[in-house]
């Protein structure tokens, strides 16, 4: 019996460890085709038209490929990799002067992956698309149903078209809470609330069944705020006043396509097909692609982030861009966290090397834990003193995001940039009631 077991443990081990080494070695294999394509070069003829593909969501912060995602460009050729706000920027300065490409092309809806896609971050995507119609390159967007980001950011198009068969929802903005007060106490959980602030309503989400009226009136503040400026940017990029807007909302608020053209919203309802075949007016028309010769926004930013890693290692002068993004919690934190100590740790790092010259903090984050906000806080200030120092807020920089920037020597929020949130809570569960009901 012990030679048969002894037997069955060898041959599961020697699977364990087979399965293990193949394992390994696919993703070894995944990576390396995925830094095959990766360096690829791209090669962008003339009469090119950029393509920018709204369903990749845009973040703050730099976003890394899973090796998942990796695999799957490097089997398909599809480039479904994300840009962060700066990319993106970037790569549409870059090609408003690069006589190569011919137009842009808008289209896809928006992701709102964790704190991405926020109105601050649409609204420097829609500046940035606005500078490229400077250069008199035409800007083409196709709408199925679009979000309000999504009509946000494609109103800045000349020719905006929507899909017969969609629907334009511009019904405004809302803001919505969940109360537990109600529930908790009917269950016998007690929760103690400890507060700084007037306005510093978070735990009434576990003690009372409504806003109170500083939260009520604080949100509906934010909501009209960045409602105001939706509305006025899209009156001028559609050359409406925000009264006219204002109307068409009211008395509509969803669009069948004829009735946003009506409207003044968009330019024409038309298919994919006819779009495609105005593009190919457009631009060049590709024999390989049967269609109009293009270029995606990832793609294009690539070639040009190339030419800029060359430059940096010819030992120029540097700006770090560094990201806060997702909620400050202690020690390292996860991904889309700010965790103190590592966050800390970075900032003393570029504090110590000098081939940093300036900084650029991006805070895009509602708060957290006081503790490690306090520790990054620290380093910010230490790190003003001997650097210049810039905080651009992204879509939030509230209670300990804004703590974080307080120390810069300039701060730059956007329209739509939800801050302030200034002061502390604290919760203290009592258990007991719920605890002797279950004779505990």
């Amino acid at each position: 019996m012990r030679n048969f077991l002894k037997t069955v443990c060898k041959h599961v081990l020697t699977l364990l460890v087979s399965y293990t080494l193949f394992f390994l070695f696919l993703i070894l294999l995944f990576v390396s085709l995925g830094t095959f394509f990766e360096e690829e070069s791209v090669k962008v003829s003339d009469e090119t038209i950029l393509v920018l593909d709204l369903a990749m969501g845009i973040p703050d912060s730099p976003v890394y490929a899973s090796p998942i995602a990796v695999f799957h460009r490097s089997l398909t050729g599809l480039d479904s990799a994300s840009l962060n706000l700066l990319a993106i920027t970037k790569a549409l300065e870059r090609a408003r002067d690069d006589d190569r490409i011919a137009g842009l092309f808008v289209h896809g809806s928006l992701r709102t992956d964790n704190y991405g896609s926020s109105f601050a971050a649409l609204r420097e995507t829609r500046d940035a698309i606005l500078d490229f119609r400077e250069s008199g390159k035409p800007v083409i967007a196709y709408m199925v149903t679009p979000s309000i980001r999504d009509y946000y950011v494609s109103s800045t198009a000349e020719m905006l078209f929507l899909d017969p068969s969609g629907l334009l929802k511009l019904n405004g903005l809302a803001a919505q809470m969940i109360f537990f007060g109600d529930a908790f106490t009917k269950y016998g959980i007690g929760v103690q609330v400890s507060q700084i602030g007037d306005y510093k309503s978070v735990g009434e989400i576990f003690t009372e069944n409504r806003m109170s009226p500083q939260n009520r009136a604080q949100t509906q503040k934010v909501v009209d705020g960045i409602w105001t400026s939706v509305v006025g940017d899209i009156a001028v990029s559609r050359g409406l006043t925000p009264e006219q807007v204002r109307y068409a909302v009211r008395n509509t608020a969803i669009f069948k396509a004829s009735q946003a053209r009506d409207a003044g919203l968009v330019d024409a309802a038309a298919y994919l097909d006819e779009v495609l075949e105005k593009l190919k007016q457009v631009g060049e028309f590709d024999e390989d692609q049967e269609t109009f010769r293009q270029v995606s926004l990832t793609s294009y930013f690539r070639e040009g982030n190339s030419l800029l890693h060359r430059i940096a290692k010819e030992g120029k002068p540097i700006i770090a861009v560094v990201y806060a993004e997702g909620d400050i919690v202690t020690g390292e934190g996860k991904r889309n966290e700010v965790g103190g100590d590592r966050f800390a740790r970075t900032l003393r790092r570029i504090r110590s090397d000098d081939d940093y010259k300036a900084v650029v903090l991006r805070v895009n984050s509602p708060g957290g834990g006081a503790v490690p906000s306090e520790m990054i806080e620290r380093e910010v200030t230490l790190l003003a003193k001997e650097k210049p120092l810039v905080v651009s807020m992204g879509g939030y920089a509230a209670s300990g995001g804004y703590w974080i920037s307080s120390s810069a020597e300039t701060i730059i929020a956007e329209a739509g940039t939800i801050t302030g949130s200034i002061g502390v809570f604290g919760l203290y569960p009592n258990l007991e009631e719920i605890a002797r009901r279950h004779g505990i």
